[in-house]
């Protein structure tokens, strides 16, 4: 079949002239070369010849077009139908003999008889019985019922999810799981019920414009604000009102390697992810400011840290900005520490360990790093949002220093990333830190 479809587009084939196949369908060298079984170069010639001489190859393409009508369906049903006629030609119906046309006899003319009494009363019975000879009118047709719909197959959505080239999130659902006409793609912010304002997202479903293809959807980072947190993705049916969380076959972030953070007013970001259950969910982030950390130092005795300022206007000012370490005991034990500027939004703080330690309390202290651009401003959260990865805690690792505490003994320091992936200092005891 491959060889009569090639020749079907015009196109010579070369074959080896192995049995049963080429050498019937091949005339060499008019529509095609045949070349002996196991010999390569004798095919590599035969490419060559019809690859290097244009007018040999349009001839011989032209002659297989034609060849390969023979190999059309109507031409093969003839040939099928020869067969049965030779060998079983009881299995063909037997051809009907004309009819011999008929001719109407001619009426006679009857001369009308003449009325009689007798007639006339027949003819008077006849119209009293005629009505009652007649037959029923028809009963009116019972009214013709829709019949009932066979229910949807239960909705089993399971995606292949992409981040686009701006950051947004593109979605294909094979229709195998997704049954029914009107269906919709739905994010529900985690920890809400989706009902309150910006706690819901809802995308058509695109059908495929032929056959039996994926629908798509595509959530568009330029056009869309997400609130910070983590959505997760539902596919609902309004033909009965079904819903189903989306599973995820493939996540592919990629792209998000070197895509800087989105800054029009507010830091944003998105990293699209698999469930430890399997299913597609978006990690958000959005930030009035932020500040994107380059680089982490762990000396023997502090931290320093390099990091990129992000936000509305936002520009250092070295004499007034300060990197905080958030106390978890009291805003009265917090330590700030200045930064030194390296250009416009580039700055570099160290904290030496020793602060942290004169003013702990507990066992165990986890202190959040943030960002002061001015006395009394908010403070700017220090992280990594950059890159594909929801939670920096595993993939981020950074050594532990063990220092001594006057009171409390030896002790370990060391930088974490919370749940937010933001940059933390954990200070335990060593005996809590060995547990």
């Amino acid at each position: 079949m491959t060889i009569v479809e090639a020749m079907h587009c015009g196109v010579p084939v070369v074959a080896t002239d192995c049995p049963h196949g080429p050498g019937e369908i091949i005339n060499d060298g008019t529509d095609g070369l045949l070349v002996p079984v196991g010999d390569a170069d004798g095919i590599a010639k035969g490419l060559l010849k019809l690859i290097e001489d244009d007018e040999l190859r349009r001839t011989m393409g032209r002659a297989a077009r034609e060849s390969a009508q023979r190999y059309a369906p109507a031409r093969i049903a003839e040939r099928f139908e020869d067969i049965v006629r030779t060998l079983r030609p009881e299995l063909l119906p037997a051809a009907p003999a004309p009819a011999a046309p008929v001719t109407p006899p001619a009426k006679a003319t009857k001369p009308a008889p003449a009325a009689t009494p007798a007639s006339s009363l027949r003819r008077t019975a006849a119209r009293l019985v005629r009505p009652l000879r007649r037959k029923p009118a028809p009963a009116a047709p019972a009214p013709v019922v829709a019949p009932t719909p066979a229910p949807l197959k239960a909705l089993r959505p399971k995606a292949s999810a992409r981040a686009t080239a701006d950051g947004g999130l593109a979605v294909r659902l094979p229709r195998a799981g997704v049954t029914g006409e009107w269906l919709t793609l739905v994010g529900k912010l985690r920890g809400t019920d989706g009902t309150g304002a910006g706690e819901r997202i809802v995308l058509p479903l695109a059908h495929p414009g032929y056959g039996k293809g994926p629908l798509t959807a595509v959530l568009d980072r330029a056009g869309t604000r997400l609130a910070e947190g983590r959505w997760d993705f539902h596919v609902e049916r309004a033909d009965d009102g079904k819903r189903a969380r989306v599973a995820a076959a493939l996540v592919e972030q990629a792209r998000l390697l070197t895509l800087p953070l989105t800054d029009d007013g507010q830091v944003s970001a998105w990293v699209p992810y698999t469930t430890a259950a399997g299913s597609l969910t978006l990690r958000t982030w959005l930030r009035p400011a932020h500040a994107e950390l380059e680089r982490i130092a762990v000396g023997e005795d502090s931290l320093t840290v390099t990091a990129l300022l992000y936000g509305d206007g936002a520009v250092l000012d070295p004499r007034a900005t300060t990197l905080v370490a958030v106390s978890p005991e009291d805003s009265a034990y917090d330590v700030e520490v200045p930064v030194t500027a390296l250009d416009g939004r580039r700055l570099r703080c160290t904290l030496p360990y020793e602060r942290l330690l004169t003013r702990r309390g507990t066992a165990r202290d986890v202190w959040q790093l943030r960002l002061r651009p001015a006395p009394g401003a908010s403070l700017v959260p220090v992280g990594r949002l950059v890159g594909d990865s929801v939670d920096r805690k595993r993939t981020d690792v950074h050594p532990a220093r063990t220092l001594t505490h006057p009171e409390r003994g030896p002790v370990a320091v060391r930088p974490l990333f919370d749940p937010e992936n933001d940059l933390t200092l954990d200070v335990r005891d060593v005996t809590e830190a060995t547990m």
